[in-house]
Parts: structure tokens; C-alpha cells; sequence
């Protein structure tokens, strides 16, 4: 997956007129999220990870100066604190079940794809299931009644920060 504005770095905007203290405190507030789950179990926590280091990939740990954004530690926390958005896809259950399930089948997916976990695939793996969890096109049981494109475009995509 390519980046769109190679080079460009916003965090380095930070302390410019081109945020506002607002800005500053939410971005700040969100960086600040200790990178560990407190709600998800290990392996969901594991892919979970490896999940959010595909659908946004950060600088690694050093470069830019930094460490990467807690992506997966903010969805976590959303989920602890079971913060829904106030509606919901009818296709989907409620955030947690919708996550928890979809963490699971992705899983599964992986297992039955690779024979591997989805966290220890290398990126090219990890992007093949992604797509075609995008695409409708993963069946696995473990999806239950919901569907993979609408648990990617409703959850996945809206949930993780900086999308």
C-alpha cells in the first residue's frame, strides 16, 4: 500500500499556525493512549495490529524523530469504553460483537489461507486479505452473519484514526 504524500510529514506541522490549540490537544490526547489493549484479548490484540500497521502504515519507531501513533491502542480503548458512533449499519452488530468478530474471522482467514496467524504474515499476505476482505470475497464461518465489506467500510476504515 503506497503513501500519498510521500515526504510530507503533519505531525511536524504541529507547533505551526497550521493547528490550532484544539487540534493540538485532541492529536496530543490520542498520542498519549499507552500502545497495550485493555480491552481486547492477546491474539485480537496481535491482529488487531497488524491490521491497523496495513490500513495506515506510520514511520517506524525512531524515524521521523517518533514513535508511530497508538492506532490500535485508540480503537482498544473505544472499545472498552464501548463508544458508539449512535447508529449502526443493520448488517453489523454493536461495535464490540462487530470487532471482536471481525478480529476472529480475519483470523481465521489468515489460518485458513496461510496456515499462519494474520500478524506474522508478511505485508503482501496481510494486503491480499485485506482486499478481499473489502471485496466481500472471504466466507470463512467464523464472519458469522456479518458481512466482511460492510465490518471493512463501517468499522475498519471510519474506526481507525487518521483513515
Amino acid at each position: 500500500m503506497s503513501e500519498r504524500y510521500s515526504g510530507y510529514d503533519v505531525l511536524a506541522r504541529r507547533d505551526t499556525v497550521s493547528w490550532d490549540a484544539a487540534t493540538r490537544k485532541v492529536i496530543g490526547a490520542r498520542l498519549a493512549v499507552e500502545n497495550r489493549p485493555a480491552f481486547l484479548g492477546p491474539g485480537a490484540w496481535l491482529t488487531l495490529t497488524a491490521l491497523c500497521d496495513r490500513i495506515l502504515q506510520q514511520p517506524t519507531s525512531g524515524e521521523a524523530g517518533r514513535s508511530p501513533a497508538p492506532l490500535a491502542a485508540y480503537v482498544d480503548r473505544r472499545l472498552r469504553d464501548d463508544r458508539r458512533d449512535g447508529y449502526r449499519n443493520a448488517k453489523l452488530p454493536p461495535l464490540r460483537e462487530a470487532w471482536t468478530t471481525g478480529l476472529a474471522a480475519l483470523e481465521a482467514e489468515a489460518r485458513a489461507a496461510y496456515a499462519r496467524p494474520f500478524a506474522t504474515l508478511h505485508g503482501d499476505g496481510r494486503d491480499a486479505l485485506i482486499r478481499r476482505m473489502a471485496q466481500g470475497q472471504l466466507k470463512n464461518p467464523a464472519w458469522a452473519d456479518m458481512p466482511c465489506e460492510v465490518f471493512v467500510s463501517e468499522r475498519v476504515l471510519p474506526d481507525i484514526p487518521g483513515r
